[in-house]
């Protein structure tokens, strides 16, 4: 799967239009990803993605980034072997779709606002 187009609050993947917050693994979708921190991910709000057990997780932090993500939760996740990418949801959409043709298990999340 390739991510289409990102702006500011809208995702563009097939032919639907994104307006709320996502996380993604392969092909699956998950159009509802609320944080309990708001804008600090933490581990507890990566559970959808880290039950499926993937090689890689990529964060888009917003258009100019100004979601958190502290170095506790990118610890963890190495030490779970996951290999971790975070920056502006611009960077992380290229990111995304320049792994999404390799062999791996993609997971991302992605701030689409702020």
């Amino acid at each position: 799967m390739k991510i289409e187009s990102y702006s500011f609050g809208k995702m563009k993947i097939g032919s639907t239009v994104y307006s709320s917050d996502l996380l993604i693994y392969n092909d699956e979708v998950n159009d509802s990803w609320w944080r309990k921190k708001g804008h600090r991910v933490s581990l507890k709000d990566l559970e959808w993605l880290l039950k499926k057990n993937p090689d890689y997780i990529i964060i888009g932090k917003g258009n100019p980034g100004l979601m958190k993500v502290p170095g506790n939760v990118i610890e963890a996740l190495e030490k779970k072997g996951i290999e971790i990418f975070v920056g502006s949801t611009k960077k992380a959409v290229s990111k995304f779709n320049s792994l999404s043709d390799k062999n791996i298990n993609i997971g991302a999340g992605f701030h689409l606002t702020c």
